[in-house]
């Protein structure tokens, strides 16, 4: 009976309920089967909020995506590709050169810049944030200077 399920549980969505949570992604049951979910599979956002991050004794869905060859899981699983679609790469082809948008400052270094695009793409920006006074949260225009939707990125500069 074991055996059966487990044929049949990869592409499933499920139920799985938290029984152990660590630093990097928590384990859940399901009919005596022990899903892994990375952290980076709960959210699309990153980083992701700690306040979505599943406790012991939670339950949650989860596309069971495949077996798992980690010494203490059966099948590995994914919040975030239950909704495919709120992926910011779902769609590369709605990020055009010479766009512009209203951006979120996510990281300010001398040596460059992060922003979050309105629909969570990484936005990277090519200048000294701290000498041009930029903090983290601050909204900024900015205009695309290039799409990479393999890398899963995009370049802009610091709008007129």
């Amino acid at each position: 009976m074991l055996v059966e399920i487990m044929r049949t549980l990869i592409n499933s969505k499920v139920n799985i309920q938290i029984i152990e949570v660590h630093a990097y992604g928590v384990i859940g049951l399901y009919k005596n089967c022990r899903i892994y979910v990375d952290l980076v599979e709960i959210s699309w956002k990153s980083p992701i909020p700690e306040s979505i991050i599943p406790k012991a004794g939670e339950e949650i869905r989860v596309l069971i995506s495949s077996r798992s060859t980690r010494p203490d899981s059966d099948y590995l699983g994914s919040v975030k590709y239950l909704n495919p679609k709120q992926n910011p790469w779902y769609n590369p082809s709605i990020y055009k050169t010479g766009d512009f948008f209203i951006g979120t400052i996510d990281e300010a270094n001398t040596f460059g810049c992060w922003a979050l695009h309105p629909s969570g793409a990484d936005v990277r920006i090519m200048i000294n944030g701290k000498k041009e006074g930029l903090r983290v949260g601050d909204k900024v225009k900015l205009k695309i200077t290039g799409v990479h939707p393999d890398r899963k990125s995009m370049n802009a500069e610091l709008a007129d």
